[in-house]
């Protein structure tokens, strides 16, 4: 069983819509997402494990809608 990363980006009114970044691994073994800023954007990175334990990484747009 896998379990979903979620995303907000806020507004300066407060608010703002969650979204799906993607699938993990629910077990230990996936660690934790980690996220830096990229000038308005942001990086998430997590890892796939598995045979080879892949990264992945998604820049998401801060005009992501």
């Amino acid at each position: 069983e896998g379990a979903v990363v979620h995303g907000r980006l806020w507004k300066r009114s407060g608010s703002g819509d969650k979204f799906v970044i993607g699938g993990i691994d629910k077990t230990r073994a996936s660690g934790f997402p980690r996220t830096a800023a990229v000038g308005n954007d942001f990086l998430v990175v997590w890892t796939e494990p598995g045979s080879g334990s892949n990264i992945r990484t998604l820049l998401v747009s801060s005009k992501h809608k």
